[in-house]
């Protein structure tokens, strides 16, 4: 793109250029790093019986879209700690595994994922 002002001429790149080369656009480089990243540090957090829960993300989710999908059937009862009867669920294997494990993760390593994506670009 060429901006003309007097008798200044200016060329840059157009906003999808910018945001390519930098892995900003929709499934780029910096979103799979966010991505891959939140998936590896929810591994300690999240409910561990036979690791179908676990395992799940990597299956149910396209890396790069910003959409991340524990796609077994009980896992919203595992997110929320109570199970489908309404009792509270007892988490094993690991002290940090139990509910709101994205959200519990996230506060513990949101920096570390920030600043990750900040190298990427």
């Amino acid at each position: 793109m060429i901006i003309k002002s007097g008798f200044t001429e200016l060329e840059i790149d157009n906003i999808s250029e910018i945001l390519g080369k930098r892995g900003l656009l929709e499934n780029g480089r910096v979103q799979k790093v966010i991505d891959s990243d939140c998936i590896g540090y929810c591994d300690p957090y999240t409910p561990m019986l036979s690791g179908e829960l676990i395992g799940s993300v990597s299956k149910h989710s396209k890396i790069g879209s910003g959409l991340l999908v524990w796609g077994v059937p009980y896992a919203h009862y595992q997110d929320t700690g109570i199970s489908s009867t309404g009792k509270p669920l007892n988490y094993h294997n690991g002290a940090m595994r139990g509910a709101n494990w994205f959200g519990r993760m996230k506060a513990d390593h949101l920096q570390e994922i920030v600043s990750h994506a900040q190298k990427e670009m």
